[in-house]
């Protein structure tokens, strides 16, 4: 009888550390499982910051074409520019031609 008592305890004891065990191991897949949905929400985020990053460099190559054409622009500006200060100065010195003439 008291053989049978102690394999019953035993049992009991046994059974509970088995369910506490089982308990333990569904908190740990739960928790697996929040992960594994942070690291697909993560991996979601790197993707389309690679989307970004390549979407920034072609603005860069965009705002670099722009700078090089505004520069060239710029050239033209000031070689139009002097092109009429040179015909202003031939202007002016027909004019006083012109006076010296009359």
């Amino acid at each position: 009888m008291k053989e049978r008592v102690e394999i019953e305890t035993t049992l009991r004891h046994r059974e509970t550390t088995i369910t506490e065990h089982l308990l333990v191991i569904k908190r740990l897949e739960i928790q697996r499982n929040e992960h594994e949905q942070v690291i697909d929400s993560l991996n979601d985020r790197v993707e389309s910051m690679k989307d970004v990053k390549a979407q920034l460099g072609g603005a860069h190559q965009v705002n670099q074409e722009v700078h090089v054409e505004k520069d060239d622009i710029r050239e033209q500006l000031n070689a139009a520019g002097d092109f009429m200060l040179d015909l202003e100065q031939k202007v002016h010195k027909a004019n006083a031609t012109s006076l010296e003439l009359l």
